[in-house]
């Protein structure tokens, strides 16, 4: 067969780049088996073998999408560059120059890691594996197509070999999908241990701190258990505050002071701390406020953030990722809730799968979301305010009395629908037989303002409406008096050491996180001040807030213009008369310690663009 028959037979002339689609999407299809595998490997998600089948398909069809649209890219411009070249030529050009595509599109976030981290090997990897393929396939290629063009092709085409190959990988990636078991599995004797942790769940909303809310689910962790009366956070964002809680150190240690900046390594956490004691771990997050990228999941087996409902894991998928991250950067966050959050009930049903799928003692921690922004009704009744409505004309907008009252009845709902949710989890695990040994530990990241302090809806600043945090431990067996309450100023630092006390487990040393069940029982300690940190507003921009929160109930705040506010806590709860003027002693020494803070303070604006306007969506900056 001539060259010109050839091209005639094979593919009609000038129709290079639909012949190189087809087989640019049958080579992706292979791609996308290939990853289904990669993914399957790798992933910490909980996933079922259902789960991984649905996931392979999607990354077998995306990559072949993907495949398409580099073989037409690259069939156009060889066509339109390489005329003069014999037809199977251009064909060889033309598919390596589609697989190459393909490669680099997959390699470029090693290479992008490589470069960043500044590692040879890792760069020379990437760099040998990114220059050898299209090598291999230039000269492959022009074997094949030259065969083609003396009528002697293969009996299978590489369009069915290759999605037959993909669709092969699919089927067997359940089996390089596995949970990394513990070195030294933990007795039998030892408790599970559960942390609920609630987002923007205000202390004075829960029934057992006095609130008018109803929330008997709670409650009775409380009262069954055992109630810390001032436990704060210092610093009211969400991936901070659980960082200390994991850490059991400050932001000023473990350096996250903002949403979006990453956990490094360094610090021990509580997950890898009782890894080594044997356990199971498990997280299941429900905000990308504590996506796996803030390095939360440092010692956890199992790490679920993953959001989206139809297929379990695609937004770690390498076409997704890319296109998902163009979505929020150039789209409208707001029109995809479902990609930043997850409902509780899905949370929950993880959850307590997994916790029901293995033996031996377990660690697991749930994070729930519902009480932050915006604020929804659960019941399918009429919400008296359309809170994202509302959220998209922000900042600047002026709240009407009557829009005031509706959110602040939504928040209300939102923590009842939280406290059912709890007590839904705690059924389950007990109907499971995962609660006659058990220790579970519920407290907030943060609080929220409903309008104190003119902060609408919003939890920056730091006044106390946005610091202080539930903190209810109950344990099966406890040490303690049901009911006891805890005096004194505590932290979500205490989180680490007091659900290890109360499960009689070795507490993490180093750290200045307290065992409050310890001090329940009598332990003598020192409450620490609190060393604070906030914003002056949504945006990342309007400057930082510093502050210092006694443990004998005396409160300083530095603002970023320098002013400064005095409050007695003990006479002046709410935070409504500013007496630095008369309290100038005070207020020398709280500038000291705040003054010795911002030294030891990162930038906490280095955030990526894509990833504000994902946590702009979430309400958390503007």
């Amino acid at each position: 067969m001539s060259d010109d028959s050839f091209e005639q037979g094979v593919v009609p002339a000038g129709r290079l780049y639909l012949w190189m689609a087809g087989l640019g999407a049958s080579t992706g299809a292979l791609a996308g088996g290939g990853e289904a595998v990669l993914l399957a490997f790798r992933l910490d998600l909980w996933m079922e073998t259902l789960d991984i089948w649905l996931l392979g398909l999607a990354a077998v069809v995306l990559n072949a999408g993907l495949g398409a649209v580099c073989g037409a890219g690259a069939g156009l411009l060889v066509q339109w560059a390489g005329a003069a070249l014999p037809p199977w030529k251009r064909y060889r050009a033309a598919f390596t120059l589609t697989v190459t595509l393909l490669a680099w599109i997959f390699l470029s976030p090693s290479a992008w890691e490589a470069v960043r981290t500044g590692i040879p090997g890792r760069m020379a990897a990437v760099a040998m594996l990114g220059s050898s393929l299209p090598i291999t396939v230039w000269y492959n290629a022009g074997y094949w197509f030259r065969r083609l063009s003396i009528g002697a092709g293969p009996v299978v085409g590489w369009r069915v070999l290759s999605v037959g190959l993909g669709l092969a990988t699919v089927a067997i990636a359940p089996f390089f999908y596995s949970v990394p078991p513990v070195d030294l599995p933990a007795p039998s004797t030892q408790p599970n241990l559960i942390l609920i942790t609630v987002d923007t769940l205000r202390r004075d909303h829960l029934g057992v701190y006095g609130g008018m809310v109803s929330t008997p689910r709670m409650d009775a962790l409380g009262t069954l258990g055992l109630v810390v009366e001032e436990a704060v956070t210092p610093l009211p964002e969400t991936a901070p505050s659980h960082a200390s809680m994991f850490t059991g150190r400050h932001p000023a240690e473990h350096r996250v002071t903002s949403n979006g900046q990453t956990l490094t390594g360094g610090k021990m956490t509580l997950a890898e701390h009782v890894g080594l004691l044997g356990y199971r771990t498990a997280a299941f997050v429900s905000s990308f406020a504590l996506d796996s990228r803030t390095g939360l999941g440092q010692g956890f087996q199992i790490y679920d953030d993953d959001f989206f409902p139809y297929f379990r894991g695609f937004s770690e998928l390498q076409v997704a990722r890319f296109g998902l991250r163009l979505l929020m950067r150039f789209g409208d966050p707001a029109d995809y809730p479902f990609l930043l959050e997850r409902p509780a009930p899905r949370t929950l049903d993880r959850a307590v799968a997994w916790a029901s799928s293995g033996s031996g003692p377990f660690f697991l921690w749930i994070h729930l979301f519902e009480p932050h922004s915006p604020y929804e009704r659960h019941d399918g009744q009429p919400a008296g305010a359309d809170h994202r409505a509302i959220l998209a004309k922000e900042p600047g907008y002026s709240y009407s009395p009557q829009e005031v009252q509706a959110l602040r009845d939504l928040y209300r709902m939102e923590v009842e629908y939280t406290d059912s949710q709890v007590g839904r989890l705690l059924d389950d695990l007990k109907s499971a037989g995962l609660m006659t040994n058990a220790v579970v530990l519920l407290t907030g990241d943060h609080g929220e303002s409903l309008g104190d302090h003119d902060i609408y809806f919003n939890h920056h600043g730091i006044y106390d409406d946005v610091l202080r945090v539930p903190f209810l431990l109950w344990s099966s067996a406890p040490a303690w008096k049901p009911g006891m309450r805890v005096p004194g100023q505590a932290s979500v630092l205490d989180v680490a050491n007091s659900l290890l006390g109360a499960g009689g487990l070795p507490l993490m040393a180093g750290t200045r996180s307290e065992s409050l069940g310890n001090r329940a029982l009598g332990a003598v300690t020192t409450p620490e001040a609190a060393l604070l940190l906030g914003r002056e507003g949504m945006s990342l921009s309007e400057g930082q807030l510093y502050g210092v929160r006694s443990s004998n109930g005396i409160k300083y705040i530095q603002r970023s213009d320098g002013s400064e506010e005095f409050y007695d806590l003990n006479s002046d709860p709410f935070e409504k008369t500013n007496i630095a003027a008369e309290q100038s002693r005070g207020v020398q020494i709280g500038r000291a310690n705040v003054d010795a803070l911002r030294r030891a303070l990162p930038d906490p604006n280095a955030v990526d663009a894509a990833t504000q306007a994902m946590l702009k969506e979430l309400g958390y900056i503007e």
